[in-house]
Formats: C-alpha cells, sequence, structure tokens
C-alpha cells in the first residue's frame, strides 16, 4: 500500500472523482449538492457531461465543496462562501499541489481568515496586516489568505494577525492542513477504486 501512495500522489491532480466520491469526502448530501450544482455557482470545468454521463469533478472542485461545507457548518452564509470560495479555487489551481504541501512543511503555515468587511477596512487604515497575503471580498466579507513563516524574526504570526482584528469575530482555518486532508481523502478513493 505504501508503494500505491507516490504512485497516487503523481495522479491526483489529473484524477476526476464521481458525485457519490465528493458526497462521501465533502459530508453532503446527493440533495445538498444537486441544490448547490443549480444555484450555478460551482462552475465547474465539466457543466454538463451528457445524458447518462457521470459529472466528474478535479480534486480542487471537490476540495471547493468541502470548503463551503465547513464555512456553512461555521454559520457562514452560503453566498459568500461560494464566491470566496471561487476565487480560492483558482488560486489553488494555478499552483497544483502547492498549498497543500505547506502542511508538510515545519517552517509554513497558510491561513485563511474571514472576517466582516467592515472590520478589515476599519484595522486596514490604522494598521499593517502583520503576514504576507491575499484578500478577496465578497458580500460584505473578506477572506485573508495569509502565509506565515513560523519562528521568523522578520514576520509576523497567526496570533498577531487575529489580534490584527481586535474584537472582531474571526473564523480561522489552517489551509494548507485543510487542502492535505482533502487531497489525502481524495488519494484513499483513487487507491480503493484501482485496487
Amino acid at each position: 500500500m505504501d508503494n500505491q501512495k507516490p504512485k497516487v500522489a503523481r495522479t491526483i491532480y489529473e484524477a476526476r472523482f464521481k458525485s457519490e466520491e465528493v458526497m462521501a469526502v465533502a459530508g453532503i448530501s446527493d440533495m445538498t449538492l444537486q441544490n448547490w450544482l443549480a444555484r450555478g455557482d460551482l462552475n465547474l470545468k465539466q457543466q454538463n457531461p451528457g445524458r447518462g454521463k457521470p459529472r466528474q469533478y478535479t480534486v480542487y472542485e471537490v476540495a471547493r465543496i468541502c470548503l463551503v461545507k465547513k464555512l456553512v457548518d461555521l454559520a457562514f452564509p452560503l453566498a459568500p462562501a461560494f464566491k470566496i470560495t471561487a476565487a480560492l479555487e483558482q488560486s489553488w489551481e494555478e499552483t497544483p499541489g502547492g498549498h497543500e504541501a505547506y502542511a508538510r512543511e515545519r517552517n509554513l503555515a497558510s491561513w485563511l481568515l474571514l472576517v466582516e468587511a467592515g472590520a478589515w477596512d476599519t484595522r486596514r487604515r490604522t494598521a499593517r496586516f502583520p503576514l504576507h497575503h491575499s484578500a478577496v471580498r465578497a458580500d460584505g466579507y473578506v477572506a485573508i489568505w495569509a502565509a506565515e513563516i513560523i519562528g521568523s524574526s522578520h514576520g509576523g504570526s497567526i496570533r498577531d494577525a487575529i489580534n490584527f482584528f481586535a474584537d472582531a469575530a474571526v473564523i480561522v482555518m489552517n489551509m494548507a492542513v485543510f487542502l492535505q486532508q482533502t487531497v489525502s481523502l481524495l488519494e484513499d478513493r483513487l487507491v480503493e477504486r484501482d485496487g
């Protein structure tokens, strides 16, 4: 089995996953997946596979669906969750295997912070955000994807980033670990499928 993992890891980004696999990995029902598809907010690479053909999802489309589910579970509104995860998926696809690799690096971390836009705008006028980041706005919220070099004397920490928002509510996720876990679950699906 260990011999199969490297083989799977090389092909995971070319693999496609069935709806049943997506639902199992994301922990959602068929009704939820169909509802999200019907809304038209997922913008899949394979929009209409054709009559009788199963829809196929890329690894990052599955990761995006998992992230939407996680955000909804945290009481984050669905509409901005779709918009924010669309921007993140685009970034993930630009560097296949890159962002989840942070989970294997001892001195790197990749964080997602979600706040109301007002909290971001107010604090940015008076202080500089302590981590290297990119920000995405959607429907009154801002998602800040930040990279941390752990133990660096030249950069801030995730604690500094959270404190940046003072009393505002902040959702914080370790994106490297999230992506690595999602990819690992999908690798297991490929092993089961091919094994």
